[in-house]
């Protein structure tokens, strides 16, 4: 199930600079609607943009859940 409300899209750049960082596989999306897509045990998993108009955040497929979870959590310190 895929998840919304965690990534804002005005952080999708320094989410890029932070997945680089910490050594972590990622790409641009294919299609309109996928933003990035990164390199998980799984193969690739995506982060979409389903509403570009009226949505705040991105939507986040569970594979990276945990992932974009530590991002946040690290720019809060």
């Amino acid at each position: 199930m895929a998840r919304r409300n965690i990534l804002h899209k005005s952080k999708l750049q320094e989410f890029k600079e932070w997945l680089t960082d910490n050594g972590v596989e990622w790409r641009d999306g294919k299609g309109g609607y996928q933003v990035i897509q990164i390199r998980t045990i799984r193969g690739w998993s995506a982060i979409y943009d389903s509403d570009k108009e009226r949505r705040e955040h991105y939507t986040v497929q569970d594979d990276i859940k945990p992932l974009v979870s530590k991002f946040v959590n690290w720019r809060k310190l």
